[in-house]
């Protein structure tokens, strides 16, 4: 499945010149980003948080660009913006 996004990331980084990155969650399978620039994926694996302890997954992408965006404004790089979400 990763490989099969990686591959449209990659298509659509190709006809959309202007993106710079491109990331994609995967809930309990972590953060795949993809540098258009520097033409390169990383992943990042998800925090493991117990089953019981999770109230509603509503709002959780918003959370991530919210942390992720905040990092960005504070200078880190991508992958490190990634753990702030």
């Amino acid at each position: 499945m990763v490989a099969r996004i990686a591959n449209h990331a990659t298509d659509t980084a190709t006809s959309a010149s202007r993106l710079k990155t491109i990331i994609l969650t995967l809930g309990e399978n972590g953060v795949l980003t993809y540098d258009c620039e520097e033409v390169k994926f990383s992943h990042e694996e998800a925090e493991v948080v117990a089953p019981e302890t999770i109230v509603s997954v509503v709002g959780a992408g918003d959370c991530f660009m919210a942390g992720y965006i905040a990092g960005l404004t504070r200078g880190k790089s991508v992958e490190q913006s990634v753990r702030f979400g």
